[in-house]
C-alpha cells in the first residue's frame, strides 16, 4: 500500500516516497497527470519539489492533497519564491511570467510554470484546504521557500 508520494518527482524520487510525474521520459514510479486528481487515500506524506508551478490547477491539487491525506499527514512543498530579489529586480522590465516560461524552455526537459507564488501566497492556499502550517524556511529573500504542513 502505499503511503508517502513524491509529486512531480522527475527522474529521483525523495527516498522512501513512489514518484510520480507526468513525463515518460523521467520514468517515475507511477506515470501519471495530477491535473486530474490523486487517485492515492490515507497517506502519510506527500512531497512537492519545485513541481505545484507546474500544475495548472494548484488550488485543486492542495484540495486534492488534503483530501488523499489521513488525518495527522503531512504535506512539504519547495517552490520558486516570486519574492527574490533577482526577480524583483526582473519586474522593474518586464513580465516576470513571459520571462520565466522562455527561460524554462530553454533548458532540457522543463516544464511551464503555469503560476508563481509568494510566501503569502502560499500560505493562503495551504491554509485555505484546511491545512496546518507547522514549519517555514527560505520565507524572505531566498530563491526557493519551504512550507510544511499537517492535515
Amino acid at each position: 500500500m502505499v503511503k508517502k508520494i513524491d509529486i512531480g518527482c522527475g527522474s529521483k524520487p525523495k527516498e522512501g516516497y513512489i514518484g510520480l510525474d507526468c513525463e515518460p521520459g523521467c520514468s517515475p514510479d507511477i506515470l501519471c497527470d495530477v491535473n486530474e486528481g490523486i487517485i492515492f487515500t490515507d497517506l502519510e506524506a506527500i512531497w512537492m519539489d519545485n513541481s505545484l508551478e507546474h500544475v495548472k490547477d494548484p488550488i485543486y491539487l492542495i484540495k486534492e492533497c488534503h483530501d488523499a491525506l489521513r488525518l495527522g499527514g503531512k504535506i512539504e512543498i519547495i517552490i520558486p519564491n516570486l519574492q527574490w530579489w533577482p526577480l524583483l529586480i526582473l519586474s522593474w522590465f518586464t513580465d516576470l511570467h513571459r520571462f520565466w516560461n522562455w527561460w524554462m524552455r530553454r533548458k532540457k526537459n522543463r516544464g511551464i510554470h503555469y503560476t508563481m507564488w509568494t510566501p503569502y501566497t502560499l500560505q493562503l492556499a495551504v491554509r485555505t484546504a484546511g491545512f496546518y502550517i507547522v514549519e517555514k524556511k527560505g520565507w524572505h529573500l531566498g530563491k526557493e521557500f519551504y512550507i510544511k504542513a499537517v492535515k
